[in-house]
């Protein structure tokens, strides 16, 4: 912690809010982790405060995601789930896939929350779902599934059927309303 002290102290003269917001949120990590949960939160919300006002969307994201983690830490899981939820909506838009990942794996139990609740999707449907809401066509879906186009069309047959919707773009509303996207 002191080295991270000390790079917070180092970016305040001169004046580096980019360097500030990390040293703040990396005390915040290692007061989280070492159960030092009023100094981690206070770091944090002050990380969280002056990446706000630099207008600086992925660093929000990030001390927003290492906020959850101390809410999970406290047990507080209405405000961990919050944290993640708003965390997640500026991960999406800047498609910031290692973010997503570390936000899925803060709160494993609100991803199996909202795969029970799909009207028995499989976890490849989920795949191809999320895939296709994020505006992929049948070919890119399954190259990044590693299975082929006509495989992505019966999955999305199978996805229509089961979500009771007839086109793409329903089921692109559906995974947006239920944050699958």
């Amino acid at each position: 912690m002191r080295i991270a002290g000390d790079a917070l102290a180092a970016a305040v003269d001169p004046d580096q809010p980019l360097a500030r917001i990390a040293a703040m949120r990396l005390l915040g990590e290692l007061e989280t982790s070492s159960n030092l949960p009023d100094r981690a939160a206070a770091h944090l919300r002050d990380a969280l405060e002056l990446a706000t006002a630099c207008e600086l969307p992925y660093e929000e994201a990030l001390t927003r995601a290492s906020l959850a983690e101390l809410f999970r830490s406290k047990n507080e899981m209405a405000s961990t789930d919050e944290e993640i939820h708003r965390a997640r909506a500026t991960a999406e838009r800047l498609r910031a896939q290692p973010l997503l990942q570390r936000l899925a794996g803060i709160a494993p139990h609100k991803v199996e929350a909202i795969e029970r609740n799909l009207v028995g999707l499989t976890p490849r449907e989920l795949e191809v779902l999320r895939l296709v809401a994020q505006g992929m066509t049948d070919a890119a879906a399954g190259d990044a599934l590693f299975i082929s186009t006509r495989t992505v069309s019966q999955h999305l047959r199978s996805i229509y059927g089961k979500l009771d919707v007839s086109s793409r773009s329903a089921a692109t509303r559906f995974a947006i309303e239920h944050e699958l996207d």
